[in-house]
């Protein structure tokens, strides 16, 4: 049993760390007709990264976090008024029960709202470390059509 659940710890690090860009649709219904929104997967892997995005694309930044630690992920810049952040979550991995100091996953989901070049800016630190040099930081540019 322990070995399942070692295995299953390192399944998920090693996929959390492969590069998606993936894209998945969304679907919903507004004022009766459905309509199709692209929503774009961006992972840790995905840093300092392009994007090409048109007008009304999704994104969903899904980046590693350990909270137990102090540390956790920030924004610093959505690129003014160019993406909106329609949700912000913090979900623990799966672990065994009892287990101390499980990190999870964090993911911030924008929209593209404007045509044009922008990026989005996060920092992972604790927030009571001031000019933390070591911090590390998480951008992605966007070229939206």
């Amino acid at each position: 049993m322990k070995n399942v659940i070692i295995l299953s710890l390192f399944i998920m690090a090693i996929c959390s760390k492969q590069t998606s860009f993936a894209q998945q649709k969304k679907h919903s219904k507004t004022a009766g007709k459905e309509q199709t929104t692209k929503v774009i997967v961006l992972m840790d892997a995905d840093n300092n990264k392009t994007l090409r995005a048109k007008k009304g694309d999704e994104m969903s930044l899904r980046l590693s976090e350990n909270r137990t630690t102090g540390y956790g992920w920030n924004i610093i810049t959505t690129g003014t008024d160019s993406a909106q952040l329609l949700d912000d979550r913090y979900e623990v991995r799966a672990h065994a029960g009892g287990m101390a100091g499980v990190g999870g996953i964090h993911t911030f989901h924008f929209k593209v709202l404007k045509t044009g070049k922008t990026e989005i800016a996060l920092i992972y630190s604790r927030s009571w470390e001031k000019n933390d040099k070591s911090a590390k930081h998480y951008n992605i540019h966007i070229l939206a059509k």
